[in-house]
């Protein structure tokens, strides 16, 4: 039998503790490792976005599951960066709520119908005093999963919603001509564009391009957020 290499060991023991992350410290206590050993090798996480564990503030090391392909902690990474950094201070949005809605919402009902985020904010300026939170369709994905097909599966997946959104690796797995048209096409399609280097960091961020917004009716809204969102977040955030 092989032997398991450190990485592994640390994810074996953070996928064994409540939230999949623990401090530097009792890392090193729970591996029988010194300090500098559980950092040397949870700090290659912070500089490469695909592998699965890396380290957050307060020294505390995360694990970042794999589903279907993509890291499940990435969704909390970039959905705490819209909400805190991103959205207020880039876009001017107000009242923030995103929701991790990959496993969320009506299951089966096709192929590129559920996005990964979804957003509700309030723009820099309102049309209206009575206009509601506009909604954000977000897909994010990693270095092995953004390609141009990203980008007209956001496009899809934000069908009824205000706008789309694409959030993914900085350096995506598509030659130079195909990045070429991913530019084009967001911007043909009105999908938005960010890339990082790491997804809890934005100033690793840069914003390629923006989305377009579309007008959406009562039904279209309500038909979206059934999709999306659960009915216990739905309870839990109120009126979107």
């Amino acid at each position: 039998m092989a032997r398991r290499t450190d990485l592994e060991l640390v994810i074996d023991t953070l996928t064994g503790i409540d939230g999949s992350q623990a401090t530097v410290r009792k890392l090193a206590t729970l591996l029988n490792w010194d300090v500098d050993k559980v950092r040397r090798v949870a700090e290659k996480g912070n500089s490469d976005p695909s592998l699965s564990v890396y380290i957050a503030k307060a020294s505390v090391v995360k694990y970042r599951r794999s589903e279907r392909g993509k890291l499940v902690g990435i969704y909390a990474d970039v959905a705490k960066v819209i909400s805190n950094r991103f959205g207020p201070e880039k876009m001017g949005y107000r009242e923030i709520t995103v929701i991790d809605t990959a496993k969320s919402g009506t299951r089966g009902t096709g192929v590129w119908t559920h996005p990964d985020l979804v957003m509700a904010a309030y723009p820099k300026r309102r049309s209206s005093a009575h206009e509601q939170r506009r909604l954000h369709a977000i897909e994010v994905e990693t270095e092995d999963g953004f390609d141009l097909k990203s980008v007209y599966q956001a496009h899809a997946q934000g069908h009824d919603a205000n706008y789309s959104w694409v959030f993914g690796s900085k350096q995506p797995d598509v030659s130079k001509s195909d990045w070429d048209r991913v530019l084009w096409t967001v911007q043909d399609l009105g999908v938005g564009l960010v890339t990082f280097e790491k997804p809890h960091l934005m100033s690793t961020w840069t914003k390629h391009a923006d989305p377009k917004f579309t007008e959406t009716n009562a039904e279209q809204r309500a038909g979206f957020l059934k999709q999306t969102v659960s009915a216990a977040n739905m309870e839990l955030i109120g009126d979107w």
